[in-house]
């Protein structure tokens, strides 16, 4: 099992370990067991309930969020089993959830769910807004190498009122998820790179996935310039360039 980070929502107080959860289950029909921690840091105690949504990605922003049971193809709802599913969780101490996975017999390819923890305001029954984490689970099922490709399939670049905004689209279109970092760079005609756009953080794209990305460079000098957007993803990379000239 490997594990790496991809923040959904988050308390002030509250956190998971780990975030997201990535399984490769090399036979289907068979059960899969392990658990996350749910701390607490905080002052106050809080009570927390435990329920299972499928998720989407927001083709703007990247991020992850909550959708009804069985509302997409990828989904794992009904594979998932997890306990406790509500408790109270004293300050400054964790609670331990286990979960168990079962995919079903002649299942195969990458599937999809979230775990999402609620809390409400300490002393009252009233769900309290703002305070929920997602844990992610994304699995792999199958004894075999899935295609991973993630394609770059459009540039634009527009000037507005003096600045120049840059578009560019992703699209997952391999078998299984992707986990793709960018940046976009704009070079004068002697190649000098003149500005740099680089988010801190990789994008999660599941098979037909898609991200849109938007920079806007402001006032820029008079001259010839190259935009070049870049991606890198587990085993490959994509590129595009686009010639413009501010005038």
């Amino acid at each position: 099992m490997n594990v790496f980070l991809l923040i959904i929502l988050g308390g002030c107080n509250l956190g998971v370990e780990p975030p997201t959860i990535e399984l490769s289950a090399s036979e289907s029909g068979k059960s899969y067991y392990g658990f996350f921690t749910v701390h607490n840091r905080g002052n106050e105690g809080y009570y927390v309930s435990v329920q299972y949504f499928d998720f989407g990605i927001d083709s703007l922003d990247g991020s992850p969020f909550p959708l009804p049971q069985k509302s997409t193809p990828y989904s794992i709802s009904g594979w998932l089993t997890f306990e406790p599913t509500s408790f109270y969780l004293p300050p400054r101490k964790s609670v331990k959830i286990n979960y168990t996975l079962t995919p079903p017999s002649g299942t195969e390819g990458s599937y999809y769910g979230m775990i999402l923890i609620s809390t409400i305001t300490p002393g009252t029954r009233q769900f309290r807004t703002g305070l929920d984490i997602g844990v992610n689970f994304l699995v792999t099922i199958g004894n075999r190498d899935f295609i991973k490709k993630t394609k770059l399939d459009t540039l634009i670049v527009q000037k507005l009122d003096g600045n120049v905004q840059f578009f560019y689209r992703i699209k997952n279109i391999g078998e299984t998820h992707c986990r793709v970092k960018t940046l976009l760079e704009i070079k004068n005609k002697q190649g000098k790179v003149i500005q740099r756009y680089e988010p801190s953080s990789h994008t999660f794209l599941p098979p037909q996935g898609k991200r849109i990305y938007k920079f806007l460079w402001e006032k820029p000098l008079k001259g010839d310039y190259v935009a070049f957007a870049f991606i890198t993803y587990e085993n490959g990379y994509d590129l595009k360039e686009m010639k413009f000239t501010v005038k």
